[in-house]
């Protein structure tokens, strides 16, 4: 009996091993064509290679398991066959429209639309088709889950999905807003509107400037009300309000604007800031500012000093600047209170150029001073020194040079940064 036993237990054993061998080698074969195809270097060739791929792979027949275990992604495969061709991309996109996996639709979206708006690399009006028929492929698979995510529920999916879909669907506004779609982009920015209500400045603004190209004056006036009620508009919003006020009321604007501010959400974002405020003995540096002035941390005794660490790669803080701008503006007349913003973490020759360019094209009239580069050890020194790492950082002195708030990051709302700002300086200005 224990001979029979044993005798089965190799035989079950081998059987296994042979089996798996057998998958291991068909699912390597797999992954070294997925591989050939994904590192190729060579667009023609990657487009074949690719090709090849589906061909002895067809995606109806492929399995989600096995793939993800060896990582191979479809999505990269497609995502080959329509950017590495001659053909325009928007063409390719259209002949794989009923074959472009979520994972796919995604990466060229994010590739090929977002980032192609966001860093002005394309117009908007270039831009629209390509949007269209992306967002056109994200609602077909909204209510048809994915082969890829067969093993997720329902729910886990709706989730997924969203993440992605929520996110560029503000893209597709902005680009529909910027190109002139008014009509189209109002219905797409309604949609958002429902997920997201007023809680995105960016969002508030296209659809207010929206509603303004099609005068829908009733319409934009509570839209602006509304977003500034929920400190989650921006500067070109509230010149818009500006402008609808003092043509029917005159003056007093910024006591129009203190008014639609819930006072209990101010009060409770002082409580919160103060909750938060240090004291920390700021280490003394001296740095050259755009005219090659130096600008020295002795000479700021007796003010209240604000420091936006920031770079000219860092989208965040470039985001920032709208709300720093309108904090910078309402300490205009204030001797005792000054910004600076201090240029870090660069790692292109012409930096300093670049920057200035950039304030200058966007109407930012910031005092800049630039960190060290050069040798290892004297590379972005200031930012070492305070322990910069992650940017945007932003610092708030007191009249004794002592630091009484140190912020990192940019949270979507202009509005609300300024206020922060204006709450942390004044806070600042009467601490002992």
């Amino acid at each position: 009996m224990k001979i029979i036993t044993i005798l089965l237990l190799v035989f079950v054993v081998a059987f296994s091993t042979t089996n798996l061998k057998a998958q291991a080698r068909e699912r390597s074969a797999k992954y070294v064509a997925f591989n050939k195809a994904y590192h190729e270097t060579d667009s023609a060739k990657a487009v074949q290679f690719s090709q090849d791929f589906l061909n002895e792979y067809p995606i109806n027949q492929a399995d989600p398991a096995k793939d993800k275990a060896e990582n191979i992604q479809y999505s990269r495969i497609y995502v080959i066959l329509i950017t590495k061709t001659k053909q325009p991309i928007d063409a390719k996109i259209k002949e794989y429209a009923d074959r472009i996996t979520f994972l796919t639709a995604a990466e060229l979206y994010y590739r090929q639309v977002y980032l192609m708006n966001s860093n002005k690399i394309m117009p908007a009006e270039k831009l629209v088709d390509r949007s269209n028929m992306l967002m056109k492929i994200f609602r077909a698979l909204r209510d048809n889950k994915p082969r890829e995510y067969s093993s997720n529920t329902d729910e886990e999916w709706k989730k997924i999905f969203g993440q992605t879909y929520w996110r560029n669907l503000l893209a597709h506004v902005n680009i529909l807003q910027k190109a002139h779609v008014n009509k189209p982009g109002l219905a797409e920015s309604e949609e958002a509107f429902k997920y997201f209500g007023y809680t995105k400045a960016s969002l508030n603004e296209d659809r207010a400037l929206l509603l303004n190209a099609l005068g829908l004056k009733q319409e934009l006036n509570k839209a602006l009300e509304e977003s500034v009620r929920a400190n989650q508009a921006t500067p070109a919003m509230l010149e818009l309000l500006r402008k609808a006020y003092t043509a029917k009321n005159g003056k007093q604007f910024d006591e129009y604007i203190s008014s639609l501010k819930d006072g209990n959400d101010m009060a409770k974002l002082e409580k919160e800031l103060s909750t938060s405020m240090i004291k920390k003995t700021m280490a003394e540096f001296t740095l050259l500012d755009a005219s090659g002035k130096k600008v020295s941390t002795k000479d700021w005794k007796g003010k209240t000093v604000v420091l936006d660490f920031f770079a000219s790669w860092c989208v965040p803080c470039k985001a920032a600047f709208p709300g720093m701008k309108l904090a910078l503006n309402s300490f205009a007349n204030d001797k005792d209170v000054i910004f600076y913003f201090i240029d870090t973490q660069e790692h292109t020759k012409n930096y300093k150029e670049t920057v200035i360019k950039y304030l200058k094209d966007n109407d930012f009239p910031f005092h800049v001073l630039f960190d060290e580069t050069g040798d290892a050890d004297q590379t972005n020194r200031v930012a070492k020194m305070l322990g910069v790492s992650g940017i945007p950082r932003k610092f708030v002195l007191d009249r004794n040079g002592d630091i009484r708030f140190d912020m990192t990051g940019y949270y979507g709302s202009p509005t609300k940064l300024a206020d922060e700002i204006k709450i942390m300086v004044n806070l600042a200005k009467k601490a002992e």
